[in-house]
């Protein structure tokens, strides 16, 4: 692959380089922000830690290999981590693609105010 002399990939994904990823790819002009749940699990250090084998999704090259991925945690806990899920709403607002309700109760798009 192609790197970047000066500035070489980090090891590891660390939650601050997934969040600066993230935050960069919300900043773009595409109507639709969409991201792997491994990349929004990767904002919490505790749900980053299995090896990147183990993320990924499909490998084509495998025919034994079909769409195996698992999530290792689950949505209950997820839906409980008060402070993972404020992380993605900050992320959310911060690139202002969060809806818009206006005082009738209306959602609509950030743009439309």
């Amino acid at each position: 692959g192609s790197q970047h002399p000066q500035h070489p990939p980090p090891d590891k994904c660390e939650p601050q380089v997934m969040r600066a990823i993230i935050r960069q790819h919300m900043a773009s002009p595409s109507v639709l922000a969409v991201f792997p749940v491994q990349d929004l699990l990767a904002l919490a250090g505790e749900y980053a830690q299995r090896p990147a084998e183990e993320e990924t999704i499909n490998d084509p090259t495998n025919p034994r290999h079909y769409w195996r991925f698992r999530m290792h945690v689950r949505l209950e806990d997820l839906l409980g981590n008060a402070a993972w899920l404020a992380d993605i709403r900050q992320l959310v607002n911060e690139a202002g693609r969060a809806p818009v309700r206006s005082a009738g109760g209306r959602v609509s798009d950030a743009a439309d105010t």
